[in-house]
């Protein structure tokens, strides 16, 4: 067991059978002594697979937000040319990207309370917390990224959008 804890080796010293003589005492020891001497929990925490998971995640969502907007440059362009504001524009679509962010979020903390809540499952507060990282990172990526796309949009690029569709 790792800590080693005193209350531990008390208990499985009261497991012996007291046949022997007083000189042969039982002695607690490790099981296999070149491997587990420490515990490199803080290493192999730190050096995961998920370590840049947040990272990845917050530039996925400034993507993800990006492209969004930027797929709809023509129609935006045009809505700005009928008078529509910049800020009126960005307001409705940060709404409109919030939306779908929430519904994952949502759909995100529903299934690692799910999983997590399984028995077996090891610190599970410490897999909600790195998931609710990854989620508190991804949403306002997102929205800055629908920022980012939103203020790229130009209404005097209106016939340039308009030649390069597809």
């Amino acid at each position: 067991m790792w800590p080693q804890a005193e209350p531990v080796a008390a208990h499985l010293r009261s497991t012996l059978i007291s046949d022997g003589d007083a000189q042969t005492r039982p002695q607690l020891s490790q099981l296999n002594s070149r491997l587990g001497q420490s515990f490199p929990g803080e290493r192999l925490f730190v050096e995961r697979i998920t370590e840049f998971a947040a990272p990845i995640a917050g530039l996925a969502g400034v993507v993800i937000g990006f492209a969004m907007v930027r797929m709809r440059r023509l129609e935006l362009a045009s809505a700005r040319h009928s008078g529509v504001t910049p800020a009126t524009q960005t307001l409705i679509l940060l709404g409109e990207a919030l939306v779908p962010a929430l519904v994952s979020v949502l759909v995100t903390a529903a299934t690692v309370m799910l999983v997590t809540g399984l028995p077996g499952t090891l610190d599970p507060a410490a897999l909600r917390g790195l998931s609710a990282r990854v989620c508190l990172t991804l949403v306002p990526a997102l929205l800055l990224g629908v920022i980012t796309g939103a203020l790229t949009t130009r209404e005097k690029h209106l016939f340039r959008y308009f030649k390069a569709r597809t």
